[in-house]
C-alpha cells in the first residue's frame, strides 16, 4: 500500500501539506481569505502532521546533505525548520499516535520501527520487524497507530527487491508482534478492501 501523494491536514483547515512521488514538501496556508504557497526545498519520503502541537514532520533520506537520516519538525504556518531528530539510516514512512505522543518511524535500510517520544524528545524504543510467513529480509512498507492505542502498531511489510514484495501485516503492540498476523497472500486483498471501505 503505496500513496504517491500525502496531505496533512490542520485543524479548521488553516494548512494542508503535499508531499508529491517523494519530492519536495510544500505548504499551503490559509491566512483569512488568502492562501499561500510555501515550497521548502526539502526532499522528504513522507510526511506526518500532529495537531497537538501544531508541528509537521518530514522523514529525509540519507541522500540530503545535513538533514539526511533525519526527521525533520517543521512550522507549518511559516515553513520554518524547528527541529532534524537522527532516527537512525534511511527514514520513511510516519505515523503519529491520536494522543500526539509517540511518532513512529519505519526505517527503510533495515527491518527496524523507531518509536520516538515527542513529550520528552527522545527515542523510546526500537523494534525489529519480523515475517512469520518468510525468512527473507522485510522492511515497513506502510505504518498506522492504532486508535485509541498510541503504543500499537499495524505494519504492512515489504520483502525489498522480490515478487510480490509483500510480506503481510502485523500488529505489533510495545514492539512485541500479536500472534494473528495478515499472511501475505491475503494482504493486498486486505487492504485493497480497507481502501475502498474508506
Amino acid at each position: 500500500m503505496t500513496l504517491g501523494r500525502k496531505r496533512g491536514f490542520a485543524p479548521n483547515a488553516l494548512f494542508a501539506a503535499v508531499l508529491t512521488l517523494g519530492l519536495m514538501v510544500s505548504l499551503t496556508v490559509a491566512c483569512g481569505s488568502s492562501p499561500r504557497v510555501t515550497r521548502l526545498d526539502l526532499m522528504a519520503s513522507d510526511i506526518a502532521y500532529n495537531p497537538h502541537t501544531q508541528t509537521l514532520y518530514a522523514s529525509v533520506p540519507s541522500s540530503v546533505g545535513v538533514f539526511g537520516n533525519t526527521v525533520t519538525a517543521i512550522d507549518p504556518f511559516t515553513g520554518e525548520i524547528v527541529q532534524s531528530i537522527q532516527v537512525g539510516p534511511g527514514p520513511g514512512k510516519l505515523a503519529i499516535s491520536d494522543n500526539g505522543r509517540y511518532l513512529y518511524v519505519a526505517l527503510n535500510s533495515g527491518p527496524k520501527v523507531v518509536q520516538w517520544d515527542l513529550q520528552t524528545n527522545e527515542a523510546r524504543a526500537a523494534f525489529t520487524l519480523e515475517s512469520s510467513f518468510s525468512n527473507d529480509a522485510v522492511v515497513g512498507e506502510d505504518i498506522e497507530v492504532l486508535p485509541g492505542n498510541p503504543e500499537s502498531v499495524a505494519v504492512t511489510l515489504m520483502h525489498p527487491g522480490r515478487s510480490p514484495k509483500t510480506g503481510g501485516v502485523v500488529i505489533y503492540d510495545n514492539g512485541v508482534p500479536r500472534p494473528v498476523t495478515i499472511p501475505e497472500r491475503l494482504a493486498d486483498q486486505v487492504l485493497t478492501a480497507c481502501l475502498e471501505a474508506g
